[in-house]
């Protein structure tokens, strides 16, 4: 069910009815390769990005250009949601497709407080 796609993230409500109803959040937009996930972090609903991971949402997929959802999170600067993610993610070091790291992005973007806590919590797990 694509429906969760076209929802109002910022309706955790919504999101989550959506997909107790049986919408799969790891349906991909097709002209991005976008997951809601992907949406979500850019965004900063950390609470629909909760929602999501707590219904088997894959925070390991990328979009076309190689973006996990951390890295849109980070590169947006959006903190919670980064805190979040970075708990699900495989790997948090991973490179994008332009071969930056959610850290690096955050670090590009001008986003220091991410980059810093990234950092930190890189250098504890």
């Amino acid at each position: 069910m694509r429906l969760v796609q076209v929802a109002k993230l910022g309706n955790t409500a919504l999101v989550e009815t959506l997909l107790e109803a049986g919408a799969d959040p790891n349906v991909r937009d097709p002209v991005l390769n976008l997951t809601v996930t992907h949406d979500a972090a850019r965004d900063g609903f950390r609470d629909t990005v909760r929602v999501l991971l707590d219904h088997d949402a894959d925070p390991d997929l990328t979009d076309e250009r190689g973006n996990l959802p951390l890295h849109l999170a980070a590169r947006e600067g959006h903190l919670q949601v980064v805190q979040l993610l970075i708990q699900h993610t495989t790997d948090p070091r991973a490179v994008n497709g332009q071969g930056y790291s959610a850290g690096e992005l955050a670090l590009h973007h001008g986003k220091i407080d991410i980059f810093n806590f990234i950092q930190e919590y890189l250098s504890s797990h």
